[in-house]
């Protein structure tokens, strides 16, 4: 894929914003709208860093 560091740091940044929302969430008591938005963060984060490794392993091979 030729734009894969792109698509890493949209990720990466959407993680951020998700987090975000995860901590206004919890500023206003809303729990369960904390712990899917903060679990969706962690996902977009998980595959925005293996996107970042798995490039850097194609690069150092």
């Amino acid at each position: 894929m030729k734009h894969t560091h792109i698509a890493a740091l949209i990720l990466v940044i959407s993680s951020i914003i998700f987090m975000s929302l995860s901590i206004y969430f919890i500023a206003n008591n809303m729990v369960l709208a904390s712990i899917v938005s903060l679990a969706s963060g962690l996902l977009a984060l998980s595959g925005g860093l293996n996107i970042m490794r798995m490039r850097t392993e194609c690069h150092d091979s």
